[in-house]
């Protein structure tokens, strides 16, 4: 696949997030894949099917450990490291995540450069706010929810049902 082709990035972590994306991405990755590249960015390890490339990210806050503000740097300065290197090796005309906070540096880079973001809100969360929901609904182009009861949360949100 040609690195300059027009390439829809697609973030998300492991567990709930991913199957979200792989449910998501059902929806709008033709089978042949000719006219556009499919790039995914994750800490989880397994390149979809329907990705054309799949990037190995990490996390960029472990919850279980114990390094405290340096690990979180030292996360924040790895997922910036790595979100250049994209924007600048493929030619990125849309970022799609579906969270948590390891999509907020990709999603910053992509808006700076002019890059249309949609963040889908997590299917858990029905009443309450999430950390990523919080910074992604500032960041990104169009915020989608799952619930309409987040709609009081996330005014401008648009409701797109449960995947």
């Amino acid at each position: 696949m040609n690195k300059k082709a027009k390439t829809v990035l697609l973030v998300y972590g492991m567990g709930g997030h991913a199957a979200q994306m792989n449910r998501l991405a059902e929806h709008f990755v033709p089978i042949d894949g000719k006219d556009k590249m499919y790039l995914t960015f994750s800490d989880q390890g397994n390149k979809p099917y329907w990705s054309n490339k799949h990037i190995l990210g990490e996390e960029i806050r472990d919850k279980q450990s114990s390094t405290g503000l340096f690990g979180l740097c030292k996360g924040i300065l790895n997922s910036l490291t790595q979100s250049i290197k994209i924007f600048k090796m493929y030619n990125i005309r849309l970022v799609i995540s579906t969270g948590p906070g390891a999509v907020i540096i990709p999603s910053i880079i992509a808006r700076l450069l002019g890059v249309r973001v949609i963040h889908l809100e997590t299917w858990s969360r029905i009443e309450t706010y999430s950390f990523t929901g919080r910074l992604m609904y500032r960041i990104a182009s169009e915020f989608w929810i799952q619930h309409r009861s987040l709609q009081m949360l996330y005014p401008k949100a648009k409701f797109v049902g449960l995947l």
